[in-house]
């Protein structure tokens, strides 16, 4: 079983803090005891199994995005938008995307420990995030993962950017990443 670190989810915690008792309230009453006690205690630093964080980040898109067209994603977009804010903002829009989806890349295995990251890019305006030897990786973190793409690339200054999960071979995972 692979596990990934915990930032996403103190973000997430973060985020329902803000969004009100009623909100974190209504998250928390559909996660079990187990996940309750890694949804309030978890540090950034800490490790916590894949499927953790794929059922948190579930039970968080149906309180904080019903109804929406991606609501995991969403999540994604909005734990990027809250971990990349303050100072974040500023040093993004220096680096092209490409730099910045290399950096992601090569610290992958900082966050995860399973997996290996690389990017490709075959076209201007078109990058390839590739991630293999991680096929157990759930849905919901490639989605989350698509979310947290989109907005590094907003802050880098892409316009109308796009990223699109190819789940068609699941030893190599890919999102294509495309921009205006």
């Amino acid at each position: 079983m692979a596990n990934c670190k915990g930032t996403d989810i103190v973000a997430l915690r973060k985020l329902l803090t803000e969004r009100g008792g009623e909100a974190e309230q209504a998250f928390v009453s559909q996660l079990d005891p187990e996940l309750v006690k890694v949804f309030r205690t978890i540090v950034s630093t800490s490790w916590a199994p894949v499927e953790q964080h794929a059922r948190i980040y579930q039970a968080a898109a149906k309180v904080l995005y019903p109804g929406e067209r991606e609501p995991v994603v969403r999540v994604g977009e909005a734990l990027a938008r809250k971990s990349y804010s303050g100072v974040y903002k500023i040093f993004l829009r220096i680096p092209t995307v490409k730099f910045v989806m290399s950096r992601a890349a090569s610290i992958w295995s900082a966050y995860y420990d399973a997996g290996r990251a690389s990017i490709s890019s075959s076209a201007p305006r078109k990058i390839v995030l590739l991630v293999e030897d991680f096929p157990d990786l759930p849905q919901p973190l490639r989605e989350t993962a698509q979310g947290h793409m989109r907005v590094l690339m907003e802050m880098t200054g892409c316009r109308n950017p796009q990223v699109r999960c190819d789940t068609a071979d699941p030893r190599a995972w890919k999102w294509v990443l495309t921009w205006d």
